[in-house]
């Protein structure tokens, strides 16, 4: 019945509100406020397994029954729970590493992993306090150390562990240098001297980079007035670079569909690779994107537009998946928990996730009136990360909006059932019956 749901609903919004809050390293994000809604998820979660377990053996017969491909093969649970895996890594940032093992051992009672899952998180805990420890340790004794020397000083750490306990940490102070961040144990103990020069150092740096970007757009786009660039574009561009990666990054954007080789005002080289958003172009965009995407001098441009780390990230994920996968009805759900008519999930609404028709109140003749409103309220704030992606459309989306129906007779319509505070398909098999009518006129007004 679908009123089981309710601690998958819970789940998936707490899903979304962690994601709102996860801390970056951009200095982003609120770690207490992340931490809070993590332990939430996390007492929800052995209900959400327990749900989801239960129906698992149902869907797989509906779906054999209709004559559909099962799509949902994923081992369950899923292999990325964000509530018990942001909430360990939360606690890991913060140096409370016995809270870090607790919630591998409640992950263990809600089977939301087995035991060999469980032994291989606490060994990985235990590297990354060991870690901890011999960095302080180093830096107390030599304050304001080059992390890019701390692995030749610290042959004894993981390597692995070191380098996340570095990237992550919220204890350590770093503070940029010329060629690398030296390492603190606090702001306060930096000289006054290394503090002012690494302002200065960041302010010219904010300022060149400003400059290059936009350098890097208006060659794009008088190259685009005398070539053919596709309907959808994204384009990546970079300079010169000491990393080892610099030549495979080169020859990457060289073997792009459109490559283009430019100087700036003080002779320094400028590369940009533009692709399509076909399968191949995509992939092989994604490919140079993970290797260049920290440089300093990476910009990415779509359509004209120069877009932020965090889009792009969302993009290539999502869209990513959606190539890799090859299924064309994808971006109608995932899973089976992200099915919906709108023909992009990442809406959050969904059957398991804020439904359609979730959205609305009771007259006084006991007929559900759809808040269509409501609807675009949040498609609109939900949209914003993904308005760039080529197989997002917001036409196709209100098309969608105006099919809806305008209300909900539970007492007329047998596929509808009357709830403590709205109305819901009467059955799983209604529920996937209604899905399924992806971007169609639905035909169950009452």
């Amino acid at each position: 019945m679908i009123t089981e749901r309710k601690a998958s609903e819970k789940h998936f919004d707490l899903h979304n509100k962690i994601k709102e809050v996860i801390p970056r390293k951009d200095g982003s994000g609120d770690i207490n406020k992340c931490i809070s809604l993590c332990e939430e998820g996390m007492e929800n979660l052995k209900f959400f397994i327990k749900e989801n377990n239960t129906n698992a053996f149902h869907t797989h017969q509906y779906l054999k029954e209709i004559k559909i491909e099962e799509e949902f093969a994923a081992p369950f649970p899923p292999l990325s729970i964000l509530c018990r895996d942001v909430l360990i890594d939360c606690y890991l940032m913060t140096d409370k590493f016995s809270l870090a093992k607790n919630v591998v051992e409640r992950a263990l009672m809600a089977k939301a992993w087995n035991e060999e899952q469980v032994n291989e998180q606490l060994e990985y805990i235990d590297k990354v306090e060991d870690s901890r420890n011999l960095l302080y340790e180093r830096i107390r004794e030599s304050p304001g150390t080059l992390q890019k020397e701390i692995y030749a000083i610290l042959p004894d750490a993981d390597k692995k562990a070191m380098q996340w306990y570095l990237a992550n940490s919220k204890t350590i102070y770093k503070l940029k240098t010329k060629s690398s961040y030296s390492i603190w144990m606090s702001k306060d103990d930096v000289s006054e001297k290394d503090l002012n020069s690494s302002v200065e150092r960041a302010i010219t740096e904010n300022k060149l980079n400003k400059e290059k970007a936009d350098l890097a757009n208006e060659l794009l786009l008088q190259n685009k007035l005398s070539t053919s660039f596709p309907a959808w574009y994204i384009s990546i561009s970079f300079g010169h670079s000491r990393s080892k990666n610099y030549t495979k990054a080169v020859n990457l954007a060289k073997s792009a569909p459109q490559y283009i080789e430019s100087y700036d005002s003080d002779n320094n080289i400028i590369h940009q690779a533009v692709y399509s958003d076909k399968r191949t172009d995509y992939l092989n965009f994604i490919s140079l994107y993970e290797i260049i995407n920290n440089w300093k001098s990476c910009f990415v441009n779509i359509n004209g537009d120069i877009v932020d780390r965090k889009i792009v990230g969302g993009l290539n994920y999502c869209y990513g998946d959606k190539l890799r996968i090859g299924k064309s009805d994808f971006c109608y759900g995932a899973s089976e928990f992200t099915k919906n008519p709108f023909g992009c999930h990442r809406l959050q609404i969904s059957s398991f996730n804020h439904p359609w028709w979730s959205f609305g109140n009771f007259n006084a003749n006991g007929i559900w009136l759809i808040n269509k409103t409501a609807i675009l309220n949040r498609i609109k704030e939900y949209s914003q990360p993904y308005i760039h992606c080529p197989a997002f459309s917001m036409e196709e989306i209100l098309n969608v909006v105006d099919k809806l129906p305008n209300f909900i007779d539970p007492e007329r319509n047998q596929h509808w059932i009357k709830t403590a505070d709205g109305v819901e398909p009467k059955d799983d098999r209604s529920a996937k019956a209604i899905s399924i009518q992806l971007g169609k006129p639905l035909n169950i007004e009452g």
